[in-house]
C-alpha cells in the first residue's frame, strides 16, 4: 500500500487508551516518534459494550521509503504493536499545474 508525501492517513487501534504512533522507513531497524500522548475515544464507557479506539491522523511526511512500518505503543503499559504490513512512502510533483503522484525517489531539476 503506498502512501504519498503531503497526504493524510488515518492510523488506528483498538483497546488502547494513550498511544504513541511511530514509523520506522528501514523495516524496524529504527523508530521515529509522528505522535504521543494521544487519547482515545471511548463509546459506551462502564458498560458491556464498551470500544475503546485510538486513532490518529498523520500528514504523511517524507523522506520517501520502501520498507515502512508503523508501531503502536500503549502507554499506560509500553505493549507495542507493530502493523503487519510494510508499505512505501512515495513523493506527490505537480508538472504542468497538475499534481502527479510518482515513485520516484529524488527529482532532478535542470
Amino acid at each position: 500500500m503506498p502512501l504519498y508525501v503531503g497526504d493524510t492517513y488515518t492510523f488506528s487501534i483498538m483497546d488502547v487508551y494513550t498511544c504513541r504512533y511511530q514509523i520506522s522507513r528501514d523495516n524496524g531497524s529504527t523508530w521515529t516518534t509522528i505522535a504521543e500522548d494521544v487519547a482515545a475515544v471511548v463509546a459506551n464507557e462502564g458498560e458491556d459494550n464498551e470500544t475503546v479506539t485510538n486513532s490518529y491522523e498523520w500528514t504523511i511526511t517524507g523522506p520517501v521509503a520502501t520498507q515502512c512500518l508503523i508501531k503502536f505503543v500503549d502507554q499506560d503499559d509500553d505493549a507495542e504493536y507493530i502493523g503487519a504490513e510494510v508499505f512505501e512512502i512515495m513523493l506527490t510533483v505537480t508538472f504542468g499545474g497538475k499534481k502527479k503522484k510518482t515513485k520516484l525517489h529524488r527529482l532532478i531539476y535542470a
